[in-house]
């Protein structure tokens, strides 16, 4: 059975198995058809000479004898033949011919028969045929198919050796021109495939161009575009409910956050502002989620990520230093990386106001600029390692964060997938967190 994945594989298996097992009967026909042509030959030559004999053999002084016509006829044939009598059991030569080998044996039946001798290497071909009115007396003739003189088996050999070194050859050309003919037919399978892996959430009305395409996939390219039409209408739903119902939010947002305010009570009024900040922050992140995959991906550009950090730490920095804590940049030489400037500064952001917001008062943050990388590091109470696998999940959270959305870490692995590249964590041994995000080096 083919289990082979790829058509192309498949089509130029079974058709080279169906191709080679049609040129090995055609060779095996071809091979009978001369070893009945060879053999209908040595019977009528056979036949012939026997004729010949029988109807001038005679005995003489010498013994059994045929007239110098016939004689000249006979040795016509070659070396290859020879001639007996063969009376009362006795093989008895005729004067002037070759005589038979010295193993022919006598014949069983009183009628014309065929027979083939083996004699160590030496096969023979031969014919008995009964003289007419005379009891127990044959005719024998004889040929030596080893003989030198007999080239019709050598050529049967030849031309049986040669059509198979043909066949091989034709049937290797014939799987090449396969493989283009193949190709050819499915390239227009290969483009739709091409035009469905470079579909992105953006790009809901791409569909796959059934032109050109063979009639047994085109039921499945159908079928797939009626599918991505209903995924496009379910997309395209959902993603117009939360960006509608994140902007309805955010003035009736603001407003209660006013009227918070004016709440003279601080124990009601701050973990009600906390409540709404929190609230807001979760609006803020769905709008930017929906932005990010209702944007096509930008042109990247080349962007220091030295510069970066500097920028982003300084914008950070008046919220940590009110909250107590430190922060620093690391820096080093120029790093330039390719990537959108725009979505890797709020990714960095996004890292940034993370280490500030869920690390304790007094806490250090630093950013380290390395090789097509910015590392976020805290030296706070660190993630759940049970957690971790789970970050940059939405609307997850770790175990020590007690006023996050869950939207953060979400929103910044998206922002790096737009930019060319990835954010990763990793605990640190010490305690405390790091979080990196990974660019391509310009080249």
């Amino acid at each position: 059975m083919i289990r082979s994945r790829s058509i192309l594989s498949r089509i130029l298996i079974l058709h080279g198995i169906a191709t080679l097992v049609t040129a090995l009967v055609a060779a095996g026909a071809v091979a009978l058809l001369l070893e009945t042509t060879s053999l209908r030959l040595q019977h009528q030559t056979l036949g012939a000479f026997a004729t010949t004999l029988a109807h001038g053999v005679r005995r003489d002084r010498h013994g059994w004898t045929v007239s110098d016509a016939d004689r000249l006829a006979l040795s016509g044939g070659g070396a290859s033949f020879s001639f007996a009598v063969i009376e009362g059991g006795t093989v008895r030569s005729l004067h002037g011919l070759p005589p038979p080998p010295p193993t022919l044996a006598p014949p069983s039946r009183a009628v014309a028969t065929q027979f083939r001798r083996v004699d160590g290497a030496t096969i023979y071909s031969g014919l008995t045929v009964p003289i007419a009115g005379v009891r127990d007396r044959w005719i024998v003739v004889v040929q030596d198919l080893e003989h030198p003189t007999v080239i019709f088996d050598d050529i049967v050999t030849h031309v049986v050796v040669l059509g198979a070194a043909i066949i091989l050859i034709l049937l290797a050309a014939l799987l090449a021109i396969d493989v283009v003919i193949v190709r050819r037919s499915l390239a227009p399978i290969r483009r739709a495939s091409r035009t469905v892996q470079a579909m992105r959430p953006h790009e809901t009305d791409e569909r796959i161009d059934v032109i050109d395409l063979p009639s047994e996939v085109l039921p499945l390219a159908l079928a797939a575009n009626a599918a991505l039409e209903r995924v496009t209408l379910a997309y395209r739903t959902e993603r117009d409910f939360i960006t509608d119902t994140a902007h309805a939010l955010r003035t009736p947002l603001a407003v209660l956050r006013l009227r918070a305010e004016d709440i003279s009570d601080s124990v009601q009024r701050e973990p009600m502002l906390a409540q709404i900040d929190q609230l807001r922050a979760v609006v803020a992140g769905l709008l930017t989620i929906a932005e990010i995959d209702a944007t096509a991906p930008k042109a990247f550009m080349p962007c220091d990520l030295r510069m970066l950090a500097v920028d982003r730490a300084a914008e950070i920095a008046p919220l940590a230093i009110r909250r107590g804590q430190s922060i620093e940049v690391e820096e080093g030489d120029p790093m330039i990386v390719l990537t959108e400037p725009d979505y890797a500064a709020r990714a960095l952001e996004v890292l940034l106001e993370n280490a500030v917001l869920h690390t304790p008062r007094g806490t250090s943050i630093t950013i380290l600029v390395g090789v097509a990388a910015v590392t976020v590091m805290d030296d706070g109470p660190g993630i759940d390692p049970s957690t971790a696998t789970e970050l940059f999940e939405r609307f997850r959270r770790g175990v020590t964060e007690s006023n996050g959305t869950g939207l953060g870490l979400s929103v910044a692995a998206r922002l790096m997938e737009q930019s060319g590249g990835t954010v990763r964590y990793q605990q640190r041994v010490e305690g405390g967190s790091l979080f990196t995000l990974l660019f391509t080096v310009e080249t």
